[in-house]
């Protein structure tokens, strides 16, 4: 979902090393830079019985 400030909620699936797959939520915020890349201010938690939740950013190279 795509809201009106650009910000982005998503689901998404992950599969391990260990082809474990789990799957969670992000909230994912734009930021434009002066060199015109996006880097992606995210906040992220799994789903399931390991709910465990942080933060990453993502920037265009």
């Amino acid at each position: 979902m795509v809201h009106k400030d650009g910000s982005i909620d998503f689901r998404y699936n992950h599969v391990s090393v260990n082809k474990r797959i789990r799957s969670g939520t992000c909230h994912s915020t734009p930021e434009f830079l002066p060199d015109g890349k996006l880097r992606m201010h995210e906040k992220w938690q799994w789903n399931g019985l390991e709910r465990d939740s942080g933060t990453s950013i993502v920037e265009e190279i």
